[in-house]
């Protein structure tokens, strides 16, 4: 004797906690974690270190000056009415500095994954104004507004000799002060 059934499989659920990030003491952080799927709406954040809630989307954390200077990884898990789930991971390096942008003095795009893009590192910083990059004759090679993009060294599609560059970068940080910063970079072949 034999039968027949039917199984209904679901789809995943998907959950993004949101691009890794740095902040410094005392600076709220608005986390946001995005499902895939409308029913998958109980939330839990772990570790509740800092955060103001651990059941909702979006939970605010704030570090105070004492926990700041190493990183924290939050696991957040969003499950629907069946207990089927989906989680993800943010990462949160934390500065002892204040708000800053800092710019490496030097980079190397040589292809070998270290130090091969020249990016500004926004911390505490919610906006970039700008990123430019100039050569030795004033001419504008490399622009952007966008957080964590970077130049890899090439001027249209040819990459670029050892030399000295200048750069300009201007952000907002989360307070709303404009921060401006200006100087040299090397490009080391």
């Amino acid at each position: 004797m034999t039968d027949t059934f039917r199984i209904n499989v679901t789809q995943p659920i998907i959950v993004f906690a949101g691009n890794d990030t740095s902040v410094v003491a005392n600076q709220p952080l608005q986390l946001n974690a995005t499902v895939n799927e409308p029913t998958a709406n109980q939330f839990n954040w772990t570790p509740a270190t800092s955060l103001n809630f651990t059941t909702i989307p979006n939970p605010v954390a704030t570090f105070t000056a004492d926990q700041v200077g190493g990183t924290i990884t939050y696991v957040v898990r969003a499950t629907n009415s069946f207990g089927c789930y989906g989680q993800d991971t943010i990462t949160v390096k934390l500065f002892k500095t204040g708000t800053e942008i800092f710019v490496p003095s030097a980079f190397t795009p040589d292809g070998d994954g270290r130090n091969d893009v020249l990016r500004p590192v926004c911390v505490g910083i919610r906006e970039l104004n700008y990123f430019r990059v100039y050569n030795r004759w004033g001419e504008l090679v490399f622009s952007s507004s966008e957080i964590g993009r970077g130049w890899d060294g090439t001027i249209k599609g040819q990459p670029q000799p050892t030399a000295n560059f200048v750069y300009i970068v201007q952000g907002v940080d989360y307070t709303g002060k404009v921060i401006f910063k200006k100087g040299n970079v090397m490009l080391i072949r």
